[in-house]
């Protein structure tokens, strides 16, 4: 988990930069730790329940999860 999260971190900084500037450092490292432990939780649900989706498609999902959740609509 804890290489995912240095990974994670650059990986939202190069990509997400300008969302994260109206939020604070602690908001930010606390945010990175949660979509991780999703990441991790997601790949132990997928080893379980057979791999039934490609990788390209578990990472779709998770895509979509990013972009695309049902809080989001809620607003």
């Amino acid at each position: 988990l804890s290489i995912s999260e240095k990974y994670i971190e650059a990986f939202n900084e190069q990509f997400k930069g300008d969302l994260y500037k109206d939020f604070s450092h602690s908001f930010v490292g606390y945010y990175n730790s949660y979509n991780v432990s999703g990441m991790w939780s997601m790949l132990k649900k997928w080893i379980v329940s057979g791999q039934k989706e490609s990788p390209d498609e578990l990472a779709k999902i998770y895509e979509q999860i990013l972009t695309d959740n049902p809080h989001q609509r809620m607003h």
